[in-house]
């Protein structure tokens, strides 16, 4: 009895060990990210760039590759090279968001942003698959959140760590010294991430990454799944406002408010740091807790975030006083962050084992290529177009035309929600939850 006591701490140290690993990863991952959105103002200013460049910058020419890459990526990591990949992608984006220091027009720095995208394509596939490898479908939605913990303390440290050396240094110093940071991380990932090359599969679910389809069968199989195209769209409209808002914030307490880098910064890293950490822990135990109590009704409470969120943030943003913008925004950023951990953790239920990275790296693409391309780029282009009637607060008419998009993304979550039930009714069925 002590021996199998003992085998279960292990078990359960060894599991605690590799997902704080990757929630570090990711914090770091976001804290390269978050970089451009406190840095817009400076850095438009000294490379004379426009709102739709900035919006290119952080959308587009970052979304593209990123999303594009983690497609064929997750073919080889559903055949067992989570670790690899893992590691790769971390050397690479740490090296090239170090090298955007050296940018000096709008294109250097898109061929950075591009590099980074490369490096961080790989992270977010193979450690959602990796989580839902080795977890059971009871406890996957609070494993996920806290890997996904790392998007808003990432986003509140390079906020903080990215105003202060701006203000203090220049624009050029916040690549430069936060940009190595996920190197150190390389010899923890060969020490902690366990190889999938042996089956890791949960018991009862199959091989972890036997007979990895093709590409295109794959994406075939997912998207006939309507539980998982209401996901991908809803996804895809909700994530405009969580890019436009990561991408212009600070541009807009900047310009409307008056605010320095720093204070922008700080405002960020609290609302991100806390209320968006509280946000994501919340939704994983929600969902966890509905597909233990509620299996039907797991997704309806991500329709109602997003419907808070959607209207808190279109009002916020148009108060003449920045507290009332300040207090909307970090309550529609925790609600727009509940929906994020159920979103990956519903995807990898219905998902079969060896299908499991794609299907994160199609839910990344929605977000990372449709809502990253549209969300800024919309928001720079209104911010543009309504410069020459509303002077430094077109930028907030335009967050809160992009913010709004939210409410029509929680009906293809209340969709998705209707669906899965349906499936539920009917026995034995693909993606029905007994845990």
């Amino acid at each position: 009895m002590k021996q199998v006591r003992t085998g279960i701490n292990s078990s359960i140290g060894k599991t605690a060990s590799f997902v704080l690993v990757l929630s570090i990863l990711n914090t770091i991952n976001y804290m390269d990210r978050a970089l451009m959105a406190i840095l817009a103002q400076p850095v438009k200013k000294d490379l004379q760039l426009t709102d739709v460049e900035i919006g290119l910058l952080s959308g587009f020419a970052f979304a593209l590759v990123y999303s594009l890459l983690a497609l064929p990526l997750s073919r080889f990591i559903d055949r067992g090279n989570h670790k690899i990949v893992i590691a790769v992608s971390t050397g690479v984006w740490s090296i090239m968001t170090t090298l955007g220091g050296f940018a000096h027009n709008f294109w250097t720095l898109v061929i950075m942003r591009v590099g980074v995208a490369i490096g961080e394509a790989g992270l977010h596939p193979a450690s959602h698959s990796l989580i839902s490898l080795r977890l059971p479908p009871s406890s996957r939605g609070r494993a996920l959140a806290v890997f996904a913990v790392g998007l808003p303390i990432g986003v509140a440290l390079g906020s903080i760590f990215g105003g202060w050396l701006t203000d203090s240094h220049g624009w050029r110093a916040a690549f430069l010294v936060l940009g190595p940071v996920g190197l150190l991380m390389l010899p923890l990932i060969l020490l902690f991430v366990p190889s999938t090359k042996s089956n890791l599969g949960v018991q009862g679910e199959g091989p972890a990454h036997s007979n990895a389809a093709d590409l295109l069968p794959a994406i075939r199989t997912l998207w006939k799944d309507p539980v998982f195209r209401y996901l991908f769209i809803g996804q895809a409209i909700v994530s405009m406002f969580g890019f436009a808002l990561t991408t212009f914030v600070g541009a807009f307490f900047m310009r409307v408010h008056g605010w320095t880098a720093l204070e922008a910064g700080s405002f960020i890293a609290i609302a991100n740091g806390f209320g968006g950490s509280v946000g994501l822990l919340a939704g994983g135990a929600i969902f966890d807790l509905g597909m233990k109590k509620w299996p039907a009704h797991a997704l309806f409470p991500v329709a109602v975030a997003l419907f808070i969120s959607g209207i808190c943030a279109s009002l916020g943003w148009l108060s003449p006083y920045a507290q009332v913008s300040a207090a909307c925004g970090g309550v529609a950023a925790f609600f727009y962050l509940v929906a994020t951990v159920p979103t990956v953790a519903m995807a990898q239920t219905i998902a079969a084992p060896n299908m499991r990275a794609t299907a994160s790296a199609l839910i990344t693409l929605s977000a990372s290529l449709l809502g990253a391309t549209a969300g800024p780029l919309l928001a720079g282009a209104i911010s543009d177009l309504l410069t020459p009637g509303f002077g430094p607060r077109a930028i907030a008419w335009a967050l809160s035309i992009v913010s709004a998009m939210q409410i029509v993304g929680a009906f293809f979550y209340w969709q998705a929600n209707r669906e899965y039930a349906a499936r539920l009714k009917q026995p034995e069925m693909p993606g029905q939850v007994t845990a």
